[in-house]
């Protein structure tokens, strides 16, 4: 039953990490489902210029925030010292990231959550050795304990975000 319920939270944490970290930066490829760019029938209005300059700053906040993500989601995989560097630079990426562009207050509230979240994870992390695997320490209760696991499972801003991350950082086949 032990193994059974270690495994389970392994997966919970792949699958709260999963969705967070995205596979790909759809940097190349351009945003899925709901777009962060701007309009581009605003290039009619006065503004255009303004609004041209805000879109490409809104462009590299967003690919930075999703090669972020897709580093800690890699990251997973190694050792505890690379996990904690990926998840730091990852709340920073979604700190710099607030407010999320052209979404929902609920979006960017969930994304103050994840940053949080990452912070959490951090500072559970910082308790194992360094050179410790992820997947080792993975199945300690401080995470399946953590508001980051509770908020992953029944926060409706943080759910909002991850499925603003998932529209917004998968790339496109």
């Amino acid at each position: 039953m032990a193994l059974r319920t270690g495994s389970l939270l392994v997966v919970a944490v792949g699958l709260v990490v999963g969705l967070s970290g995205c596979a790909g930066t759809g940097a190349d490829d351009g945003p899925t489902g709901t777009t962060h760019r701007a309009s581009t029938s605003a290039s009619s209005t006065p503004s255009a210029a303004g609004s041209s300059a805000t879109a490409a700053s809104d462009d590299e906040r967003v690919a930075s925030f999703c090669a972020a993500n897709a580093a800690a989601a890699e990251a997973v995989q190694g050792d505890v010292a690379g996990d904690i560097t990926a998840r730091q630079r990852q709340a920073e990426a979604t700190r710099a990231l607030l407010p999320v562009p052209d979404a929902d207050s609920d979006v960017s509230a969930g994304a103050e959550k994840f940053a949080a979240a990452a912070d959490e994870t951090v500072a559970i992390l910082r308790t194992f050795p360094p050179e410790s695997k992820v997947s080792d320490v993975g199945t300690d209760p401080r995470f399946l304990q953590s508001d980051a696991m509770r908020a992953a499972a029944s926060d409706a801003e943080y759910r909002a975000f991850l499925a603003w991350v998932l529209q917004t950082c998968m790339t496109t086949q």
